[in-house]
């Protein structure tokens, strides 16, 4: 027997927190896959039919007024085969006198029948949502990882933090470093590439609003990075690793984001050397470029010529957004995910960047 698994999809942003708005479990499952998105997903498996469990999400969300769509697919799952007398489910049941054809019941009526299979996805969803939601819950809103840090939360992972408001941002904290023990604790990540499952060559409103998977592969966003250090003092962290193993680091003092207006200029100083070299001094002072968005410091644009997105200038000694190589490729030249002081080759793409910033003062 197949089981079947049920596709949420949230068509539409949700911009409203968690305390402004009471939602049922389906929006929190929502909330929990990326809310700064304009598409995220949830996925759940019942045992119940896939019509009934269709039928039910159908009825939740009609509810609700929420703007969901939902699509059903099968899944090869083995199971014990069932008996055919109560595998059925209620709808699909051969009724005692067939002379008529049976009405369809209503919403209203098949939520008894359905009770079993809404009991299960709630305790799926709270289960899920227990890591993510529980600062929330509690009233708390912590504006950055070290928030989260000082909170008692010291496991790296997923939080939500709230450089803007009230409108909560889902990023990774990094509780540990590869560095000195007074480097470990409360570093927002804000850039990470590792295995080449995004690509990166994207245009700039989602480069603003961010992109990716904070489990993997992802940028924050240039406006979320703007309000987490338009206020306070940041130290960055830059941790790269090649394809044999050998890891490097950069620290800086000091990094900011300016505003959009601005071109969300970079400034960073400080510079001190973890093996890595400094690539990046070179970048301060220049706005934030793209390929539909040409900010840089010379003729052309250098997002499309290194097909990346970047604080260039004339135009990189760093190139973090750039292609993911898997190592060294000189076929077109510095494209790659390069950190140039490091390998003093631009054709040399890293295995691991991470870029990441905690708060000083």
């Amino acid at each position: 027997m197949a089981i079947p698994a049920v596709r949420l999809l949230c068509l539409e942003q949700l911009d409203r927190s968690l305390e402004d708005h009471t939602r049922d479990f389906l929006d929190l499952a929502c909330l929990t896959h990326f809310p700064n998105r304009s598409l995220s997903s949830f996925f759940y498996t019942a045992n119940s039919p896939r019509e009934e469990f269709a039928a039910f999400v159908e009825w939740v969300l009609e509810k609700n007024g929420s703007s969901w769509t939902i699509s059903t697919a099968e899944e090869d799952i083995s199971s014990p085969t069932p008996d055919p007398e109560t595998s059925q489910s209620p709808s699909s049941r051969t009724e005692p006198e067939p002379t008529a054809a049976a009405e369809p019941k209503p919403f209203t009526d098949r939520e008894q029948d359905l009770e079993s299979a809404t009991d299960q996805m709630k305790v799926f969803v709270v289960a899920l949502l227990s890591v993510f939601t529980a600062s929330v819950v509690r009233g708390f809103k912590p504006f950055d990882c070290s928030d989260v840090y000082k909170s008692g939360q010291t496991v790296s992972g997923i939080y939500s933090i709230y450089p803007a408001g009230d409108i909560p941002v889902w990023v990774y904290c990094e509780m540990i470093s590869g560095g000195k023990d007074e480097d470990n604790g409360a570093w927002t990540v804000f850039q990470r590439r590792m295995d080449g499952s995004v690509n990166f060559y994207r245009p700039w409103d989602q480069y603003k609003r961010g992109f990716g998977n904070e489990e993997g592969e992802y940028w924050l966003g240039l406006e979320n990075m703007y309000q987490l250090t338009r206020k306070n003092k940041y130290m960055l962290r830059v941790d790269l690793e090649d394809f044999e193993g050998r890891k490097g680091f950069a620290l800086y003092s000091s990094f900011s984001v300016g505003p959009e207006a601005d071109g969300y200029k970079l400034q960073v100083s400080g510079f001190k050397d973890g093996g890595a070299g400094d690539s990046l001094s070179y970048h301060t002072g220049q706005k934030f470029s793209t390929f539909d968005r040409d900010q840089d410091s010379i003729s052309f644009n250098c997002a499309k010529v290194h097909l990346g997105a970047f604080w260039y200038n004339m135009c990189h000694g760093a190139n973090p957004n750039g292609v993911y190589l898997w190592g060294e490729d000189p076929t077109i030249f510095a494209i790659g995910n390069v950190w140039y002081t490091w390998k003093t080759n631009f054709a040399v793409g890293l295995k691991f960047i991470s870029m990441k910033i905690r708060r000083v003062s």
